[in-house]
């Protein structure tokens, strides 16, 4: 094959990650790279090392998109490797910003915004408008993970004052997204329910699979919080179906989370254990630090419920010291831990007066603990 033959192939395993066919796109990159191996550069005039590193940045976002955040790392370094020897601003920044995802995926948030810095300048050297709107997103979704709401909210209102244009639909999409999830964290379902049903109208025409979850997603969780567990359920099952769809992992964790939280509110503890339980073991396999700890903080919360006072504390430990590591606020946990210490405390007193034949038992099943913010849902 020629080079202008496997560039090609290439070319569509990126169209591939965009489709998110992200199982295709690494299926041809993979096939490229063995035909590449096979080569005779000298009798064939083919770079095989350029297409290397193209078609490394593409497995590397197909697999970051699929949660597989430690080898999607890999393979990016290998590309950046070639492209930051190179004159290719566009390439450069391409890399540089996916690099910037997997390492926000790794609750890296030091390193990925050095990255996103890096690939910035690239984008705006190689005027690559679509790009450019691609790293404020990533911007907006790393201030959204560390709950900084308005610096991401000012980013993801950036991109989507800039995406009007027909071109510029997948950007707009996931900004609305992000300005949802801002409002959701921020208090203003009303907002939230708003961008993320608009965001789905957008979604209904660019038929982004990932996208219409993420947004579908969004509306689960608002419903969540409004009590409508039913419903919610009802939403966020479509979402994790869509997400299965693609084998996008780490989304699939947070969608099974929000499932847990819906099932405990209708009271349905086993079910919502089993779903936490799936959920914290997939964000152990992606290595997300910061997902890990929100889905202990859930746990913690749930044992509470189910009145294992000791494991809900050991567990409000981990959250607590996991997210005081990321430099993260944790009030949301430290206060649900101070409620259900009380509630602990102050049940075993109940039953002491009970026995005693004074007052009778009241379950701790019966109270409802109310996280202050966007933990609880995230």
């Amino acid at each position: 094959m020629t080079y202008e033959e496997l560039h090609a192939e290439l070319q569509h395993a990126y169209e591939e990650n965009r489709l998110c066919n992200y199982a295709n796109a690494e299926e041809i990159v993979r096939k490229v790279a063995v035909v590449c191996d096979g080569l005779d550069e000298e009798a064939t005039k083919v770079d095989s090392e350029q297409l290397r590193a193209f078609g490394n940045i593409v497995l590397a976002e197909s697999l970051c998109r699929r949660g597989r955040f430690r080898e999607a790392l890999v393979v990016a370094e290998l590309s950046a490797a070639y492209y930051l020897q190179s004159d290719l601003p566009s390439q450069k920044a391409y890399c540089l910003m996916i690099i910037g995802e997997i390492k926000t995926g790794l609750s890296d948030y030091t390193s990925a915004k050095d990255y996103l810095h890096q690939a910035e300048d690239f984008a705006k050297q190689g005027g690559d408008t679509s790009r450019c709107m691609d790293i404020k997103n990533c911007w907006g979704m790393i201030f959204t993970e560390r709950g900084e709401y308005s610096n991401a909210r000012a980013m993801f209102s950036e991109v989507f004052n800039d995406s009007q244009e027909a071109e510029y639909a997948l950007q707009r999409q996931y900004s609305l997204c992000g300005i949802g999830d801002c409002g959701l964290f921020s208090g203003d379902y009303e907002k939230a329910d708003s961008c993320y049903r608009l965001a789905l109208e957008i979604g209904n025409v660019s038929n982004n699979i990932f996208l219409n979850a993420l947004c579908i997603k969004g509306i689960g969780i608002v419903l969540l919080v409004q009590g409508n567990w039913i419903k919610s359920i009802e939403y966020l099952q479509k979402s994790l179906l869509l997400y299965r769809t693609i084998d996008a992992q780490l989304f699939i964790g947070k969608v099974l989370m929000s499932i847990g939280s819906s099932y405990q509110g209708i009271g349905d503890y086993n079910l919502s254990l089993a779903s936490r339980l799936e959920a914290l073991e997939i964000f152990e396999q992606c290595g997300s630090v910061r997902n890990v700890a929100a889905s202990m903080g859930h746990l913690a919360i749930l044992y509470s419920f189910l009145e294992n006072f000791n494991k809900s504390e050991e567990h409000f430990l981990i959250a607590i010291k996991m997210f005081k590591s990321l430099n993260i606020d944790c009030s949301t946990y430290t206060h649900c831990k101070e409620v259900c210490e009380n509630q602990s405390t102050w049940k075993f007193r109940v039953r002491s007066l009970s026995n005693s034949g004074r007052y009778s038992s009241i379950s701790l099943k019966n109270l409802r603990i109310a996280p202050r913010n966007s933990s609880f849902v995230s």
